[in-house]
């Protein structure tokens, strides 16, 4: 079924500059939490729950583990539906990242409410972050879904 829906965003240097401002905000604010909480914990003013820290570190480390391939195919069903010729269109390129950037910041600023609860900044209580801000980090928005390729595959 083709998408006939009007696209906002049609150029692909439009599409990845904005693409790379929104995964750098949010680099920037899972730092920036980061930061603050380090601060809190080290003056000692947070009031722990070791209970409900454990509780969310434990649902967020599976989460990791169960929701980051379900983010990527989210994000593959995102490019595929707006597939013309052999590019994905710069809004498929968009939504598809934006899909798999907001599940990462989820666990980030999940991870980092179990820090704050736990009154310990430290390993293993920020792994969670640690990991999402990783897999940020690996997904930088370099737009070759929106280039043509040639079939290279299929020379081999």
């Amino acid at each position: 079924m083709a998408n006939d829906s009007p696209q906002p965003l049609h150029d692909p240097k439009q599409a990845l500059t904005a693409l790379r401002m929104v995964w750098g905000a949010m680099i920037v604010t899972i730092i920036g939490m980061a930061a603050f909480l380090f601060y809190l914990v080290k003056q000692g003013t947070v009031e722990t729950q070791p209970e409900t820290a454990t509780f969310l570190f434990k649902t967020c480390l599976g989460s990791f583990f169960i929701v980051t391939p379900i983010a990527y195919f989210f994000r593959l069903q995102c490019y595929k539906r707006n597939w013309k010729g052999n590019v994905v269109t710069p809004f498929g390129y968009f939504v598809g990242n934006i899909v798999l950037f907001g599940v990462c910041e989820g666990w980030a600023v999940l991870g980092l409410v179990a820090v704050h609860m736990s009154g310990n900044f430290g390993m293993p209580e920020l792994l969670p972050s640690v990991l999402a801000l990783g897999l940020l980090a690996l997904n930088f928005p370099n737009g070759l879904p929106m280039e043509p390729r040639g079939p290279e595959l299929l020379d081999r």
